[in-house]
């Protein structure tokens, strides 16, 4: 967890930004580097789709049935 530490107060005076300007800016090179990380390779993005899930739709429905009835 993150607290207000004097370094961190000091760092973000110095810098001339407030201290949640930082962790944003923090957060967020966090994930364009999961983003960079998450490459396809070629062969595995050729095989997209090739196998097709005849049974997608019947596997909604009865999820669906199974919330209905859980909720209902």
């Amino acid at each position: 967890m993150c607290s207000r530490t004097p370094t961190n107060s000091f760092y973000a005076k110095n810098q001339k930004v407030s201290l949640s300007s930082l962790i944003e800016n923090y957060l967020h090179s966090l994930t364009q580097r999961q983003e960079k990380d998450r490459k396809i390779s070629h062969l595995v993005e050729s095989l997209t789709g090739v196998i097709q899930n005849s049974d997608e739709n019947k596997d909604k429905e009865e999820y669906y049935d199974y919330l209905e009835k859980k909720y209902s």
